[in-house]
């Protein structure tokens, strides 16, 4: 019966990168690897009148390689960037985690 109201599909790395390329360049957000499938998935999906959740659970800083490769065609200097020229790439993520009553 999950079938009736949930789908699900893949996209090879290509479309992946270009997913992550096409969101940039669209909204100016960088998503990560495993959203830009969801995004991409999602477009084959989509109807006009319904609404798509895609629930991104990963942060882009954590995936360079992928970002790097997706964007070396926007900015040509991407190929050469090494990730200990962007801070953000080598930080950790601070989590507090909530009670059930805190959210």
């Amino acid at each position: 019966r999950i079938q009736e109201t949930m789908v699900s599909g893949w996209c090879s790395e290509a479309e992946c990168l270009l997913s992550i390329k096409k969101t940039w360049e669209e909204k100016q957000i960088l998503t990560d690897p495993h959203t830009a499938v969801g995004m991409k998935v999602s477009s084959v999906y989509s109807e006009a009148d319904v609404p798509m959740l895609i629930a991104s659970t990963a942060h882009w800083a954590k995936f360079p390689e992928a970002i790097i490769e997706s964007l070396s065609s926007v900015t040509p200097d991407a190929r050469n960037m090494q990730t200990h020229q962007y801070p953000l790439l080598q930080q950790y993520e601070k989590l507090t985690k909530l009670a059930p009553s805190q959210v």
